[in-house]
């Protein structure tokens, strides 16, 4: 968030992708509040945990008439087949994503879609894969609604220290570089 910030500093116009940071904290006025273009999928994703259903499935359903690459398509598929209640094929387009797409944090979302479909087993096992790929979120293993049939198992809890240990080891090696001073201090304490 502070990035977003500073970066709302240097350019009032420039897009981030803050929005999903404010979703993973559980702001979701906050997420969308702070939608850019290029942040495709966040409003959907945010109304459909906020129990907007109907504005999440016009969200994803615009989203599905553009030109978006298969791995996109899949998760979008995922997000809105589950929230038409079609189970089958949010698992199946589910599958796709997590095979097929890059970013951790994406594949963390189909995590928490097989957490919401009831797949428990395949939920804890595609958190325990975002998190070896780098990416958790120890806020919304803690309190996302959709985790909660999770939070009761040995293996969520062995995960949530997992998370957690990884969350510390990065702040300590983010405030040793100087992460916080680079954010407050300007452009030129980034590019020294």
């Amino acid at each position: 968030m502070a990035a977003h910030e500073r970066a709302r500093q240097l350019d009032p116009l420039i897009a981030t992708s803050v929005s999903h940071t404010y979703y993973q904290m559980g702001d979701y006025e906050g997420a969308l509040r702070n939608f850019a273009v290029g942040s495709w999928g966040i409003a959907g994703m945010t109304f459909g945990t906020m129990g907007r259903t109907a504005d999440g499935l016009a969200a994803f359903r615009n989203q599905e008439q553009t030109g978006i690459p298969l791995p996109m398509r899949a998760f979008i598929g995922a997000w809105r087949a589950m929230l038409e209640g079609n189970r089958q094929e949010s698992i199946t387009a589910a599958e796709q994503c997590i095979q097929h797409y890059l970013d951790p944090e994406g594949v963390f979302y189909m995590g928490l879609i097989m957490a919401r479909l009831g797949e428990s087993a395949r939920a804890l096992s595609v958190l325990s894969e975002c998190m070896d790929r780098g990416f958790t979120s120890v806020h919304a293993l803690l309190h996302n609604p959709w985790f909660e049939c999770l939070r009761s198992t040995a293996q969520f809890q062995e995960l949530l220290k997992r998370a957690q240990a990884r969350f510390l080891e990065a702040d300590e090696i983010y405030r040793s570089a100087g992460g916080s001073e680079a954010l407050s201090g300007g452009i030129q304490a980034v590019m020294s």
